[in-house]
């Protein structure tokens, strides 16, 4: 492991800021080029300024009522107001006019094609020929339905922990408990399933020659002694940036 000792000297700066108007130095904030009134410095007041005049007098920025391209949208050509736009009249008034009244959208109560269900061919389903109360349908109710007997009885569906091919699965021969099932035995004592710190295969990380622990692994030691990680203080790559180059 090699180490490195390396002195570094921080040269020092000093700058001078010359600010201009026009072409005075300023070196009195009380000179006569920056007089104590702000409506008159060069920084005006913001209402007289030309690059920020009020908006209501900008050319750029007028009131939007008086704007050429951003006129009153009651009176543009473009954006009338919809009540009186050819494209958007009133929808009371226009092609589609109410719907109570528009022979395609007729009151619903009235349309031959869309009579209240009361009184339409499908009439109320208790006394529908095809939808009558299922009561009484010959699909009767389902407890004593021959297709559709109470489960507990029918032969195809009887109680299932007496059902040969649904027996109670603590007595199935397939399904055993857990506990004792060759196949499932508790994880602790399979062989395929040992503890995990004894297992060879997933032995202790801590001693696990693939996964030591990081500060003595060789190829992940500690960053500040490893060689290929040293600290950044003393690696050549990586020298702190205030001290490796004078003119940064």
């Amino acid at each position: 492991m090699k180490s490195f000792n390396q002195t570094f000297s921080t040269r020092s700066f000093e700058s001078r800021t010359t600010t201009r108007i026009g072409t005075t130095n300023i070196d009195n904030i009380n000179s006569s080029t920056n007089t104590d009134n702000m409506s008159t410095d060069y920084n005006t007041d913001l209402s007289t300024d030309n690059n920020t005049i009020d908006r209501s007098t900008d050319n750029n920025n007028t009131d939007l009522s008086t704007d050429n391209n951003n006129t009153d949208l009651s009176t543009d050509n473009n954006n009338t107001d919809l009540s009186t736009d050819n494209n958007n009249t009133d929808l009371s008034t226009d092609n589609n006019t109410d719907l109570s009244t528009d022979n395609n959208n007729i009151d619903l109560s009235t349309d031959n094609n869309n009579i209240d269900l009361s009184t339409d061919n499908n009439t109320d389903l208790s006394t529908d020929n095809n939808n009558t109360d299922l009561s009484t349908d010959n699909n009767y109710d389902l407890s004593t339905d021959n297709n559709n007997t109470d489960l507990s009885t029918e032969n195809n569906n009887t109680d299932l922990s007496t059902d040969n091919n649904n027996i109670d699965l603590s007595t199935d021969n397939n399904s055993t408990d857990l506990s004792t099932d060759n196949s499932n035995t508790d994880l602790s004592t399979d062989n395929k399933n040992t503890d995990l710190s004894t297992d060879n295969n997933n032995i202790d990380l801590s001693t696990d020659n693939n996964n030591t622990d990081l500060s003595t692994d060789y190829n992940n030691t500690d960053p500040s002694t490893d060689s290929n990680y040293t600290d950044l203080i003393t690696d050549k790559a990586n020298i702190d940036l205030n001290l490796y180059n004078e003119n940064i």
